[in-house]
């Protein structure tokens, strides 16, 4: 018996019919291939899952989680470099009782600083369980040990950075005797052999291209004896483009107990034979985008059965897969606005890279060089305004750091850091409107007014909202002033109040430097 445990998803079953002249039917239902799976909250991972059967009425239900070193925290430890994430599993059944309810800590080490900031290394995670067959529901939380909250309640309540994934489905189906059963695919990173059983590591992103530049999925095939006596079984992978065109045929020869022909031996599990299934391709010719691999199974070369087992993605763009994930949405929010970006967060990553590739070239100002200006306009800002104006989220999702984003650098800005009343922040309000009203400078509290933003001002909460004369109490704020238009990267965001200029005033309402959009002269930043 071949101990192989790699495969994605729920097993697709194929029932075979033997008729009385010897020829067979296969009914085929849907494969149940799932969305890409990433926890979402203070930091990314990615989680794929394995269904296998090894005999009995349970199935081995295995899951893997990726994370990359770059989104979790590394701490120095001795001579090495040390990262503690705390897990929480929970597997309900249908009626809602807990199948699996599990907590568990992991510890990962790096021994190479330039690891522990690479979007190429990730830590890995495995976890099996037994399940019989039925429907369940799959919760995931991880906590980041070593990253805290930067939130004044979750600094008192000692809260660290969580991700979770809730009501993940998974189907556990019962392995009839007389049937072919499929596993789902598991999308691999890499094969390792030692000399004996091959290792595989799993790519729970399912994303390949650039620095992953061969396509390896691994299956298995189950087969009753009553259907191997039906005749030769047949094998064949092909892949498809996001138009439904086959790019990519291959054929895996598959043999029976006793043979000695080429083609894959395989094990056995009772009365079933185990035919270990890895597809490989070479993806150098495809061009970056999504696609979808199909499976063909035959009996005596004629086809019994074709299905989609899963979907993977080609990308060779350098950023993506070396900026952040979040930086990446974050320039597909900034190019498309909110509506649209809704509908891209859906496509698959090469899809993304094709779209993004195609808007930066339509605003390259100087298309016959080799360098894109505006590109380089827009990362230079999403990389300040993600180390100034990030507060418990990152920078380019505030309302300070979108206006950034869009406008560029401010010729002016106006900071009230500890307010002790009420009269600057009116005036400031007034200042938005009306372009000639003066700002009073108080006398009281922290006022700073300076040339452009050098910095973001930190503040003390224990200083913020203080209460001033008459029981008034005054928020700090931020007034900025573009004395035209600003510098904006994109046409849309030209507006036209060039010769009134631009003013935008921001509040900290809530006390821990987490500044909102109060008020604006923009028609379209209101």
């Amino acid at each position: 018996m071949v101990m192989l445990h790699r495969a994605r998803g729920s097993i697709a079953k194929l029932a075979v019919l033997c008729i009385a002249s010897g020829a067979c039917l296969l009914a085929l239902p849907a494969s149940s291939v799932s969305k890409e799976l990433r926890g979402r909250g203070d930091f990314d991972f990615y989680l794929d899952r394995a269904l296998f059967w090894r005999g009995g009425e349970t199935q081995i239900q295995e899951l893997y989680f990726r994370f990359t070193n770059r989104d979790i925290k590394f701490k120095p430890s001795e001579d090495k470099f040390h990262s503690k994430l705390d897990f929480a599993i929970v597997v309900k059944d249908e009626a809602g009782k807990s199948q699996v309810d599990e907590n568990f800590t992991m510890d990962f080490y790096e021994d190479d600083e330039a690891k522990i900031e690479s979007p190429l290394h990730f830590q890995m995670v495995i976890k099996r369980y037994q399940l019989p067959p039925g429907k369940y529901e799959l919760t995931c939380t991880v906590t980041d040990i070593h990253s805290p909250k930067v939130t004044v309640l979750a600094m008192v309540k000692r809260r660290h950075k969580t991700s979770e994934l809730r009501g993940v489905p998974l189907n556990i189906p019962r392995i009839e005797p007389d049937l072919i059963s499929l596993s789902d695919p598991m999308f691999l990173w890499l094969v390792q052999r030692n000399g004996g059983a091959p290792v595989y590591h799993p790519n729970p992103a399912r994303m390949y291209g650039l620095y992953k530049d061969s396509l390896e999925v691994y299956m298995e095939l189950y087969v009753p004896d009553s259907v191997s006596a039906l005749g030769t079984l047949g094998f064949e992978s092909s892949v498809l483009n996001s138009k439904g065109e086959v790019v990519k045929r291959s054929r895996i020869p598959l043999k029976r107990r006793g043979e000695t022909a080429g083609g894959d031996i395989p094990g056995s599990i009772g009365n079933f034979d185990l035919y270990p299934l890895l597809v490989r391709e070479d993806l150098t010719a495809f061009t970056a985008g999504g696609y979808s691999l199909y499976a063909n199974i035959k009996i005596e070369s004629k086809l019994i059965g074709r299905f989609r087992c899963g979907s993977f993605n080609i990308a060779w763009d350098l950023r993506t897969w070396e900026a952040p994930r979040r930086n990446y949405l974050a320039e597909a929010r900034f190019l498309i606005g909110d509506k649209a970006f809704e509908e891209f967060r859906y496509k698959s990553i090469g899809d993304q890279e094709q779209m993004l590739k195609e808007l930066w070239s339509k605003l390259d100002p100087t298309p016959n060089t080799s360098e894109n200006e505006a590109y380089i306009e827009f990362m230079e800002r999403l990389e300040y305004v993600n180390t100034y104006y990030a507060d418990y989220q990152e920078g380019f999702f505030t309302d300070r750091g979108l206006i950034y984003l869009k406008y560029g650098e401010p010729d002016e800005i106006v900071a009230e850091v500890v307010p002790l009343n009420r009269e600057a922040l009116s005036d400031a309000l007034d200042k938005v409107e009306d372009r000639f009203h003066p700002v009073s400078y108080s006398t009281h509290g922290a006022r700073g007014s300076f040339k452009g933003p050098s910095k973001d001002i930190i503040v003390d909460p224990r200083k913020i909202g203080a209460v001033g004369e008459g029981g008034n109490v005054a928020y700090p704020y931020e007034l900025w002033i573009y004395n035209r238009s600003g510098n904006p990267i994109l046409e849309r965001d030209r507006v036209l109040e060039a010769d009134i200029g631009l003013r935008f005033i921001f509040i900290d309402r809530e006390g821990y430097g987490h500044y909102k959009l109060e008020s604006s002269s923009s028609t379209t930043d209101k």
